[in-house]
């Protein structure tokens, strides 16, 4: 999944400025879902309230959260529903977020074919 980080969902903001601090940086575009997973796995041991895997495993199947990622649900076998990703272009030499519209720094442009001039 894809990530930046300008997206503001809950807890992005305290996740982005830890990383700034830390990294000197804006945080890369896997952090957010490596964070999401850890939230998901905390909050689905929580809920098990044990760490038999099996117990945890359906803990996490039956996930149904907001995230650093937006919200997070799974199908009663397990499988993800993906959130809406972030759709992230490449502008001036910068990552630019374009979608979700919500927190869209610029609108998509959309690419000029290499064969036709500029």
């Amino acid at each position: 999944m894809s990530w930046h980080h300008r997206i503001n969902y809950p807890g992005a903001d305290k996740l982005n400025a830890a990383f700034q601090s830390k990294f000197g940086r804006p945080a890369d575009i896997l952090t957010g879902s490596a964070y999401a997973s850890i939230q998901i796995l905390a909050a689905a041991i929580e809920k098990a309230g044990t760490l038999d895997t099996t117990k945890i495993r359906d803990a996490i199947s039956a996930t149904d959260m907001m995230t650093v990622m937006g919200k997070i649900k799974f199908r009663p076998n397990g499988t993800l529903i993906d959130p809406c990703p972030a759709v992230v272009q490449w502008l001036a030499a910068e990552r630019r977020l374009v979608w979700p519209k919500e927190f869209r720094e610029t609108p998509f442009v959309y690419p000029i074919p290499p064969w036709k001039e500029r």
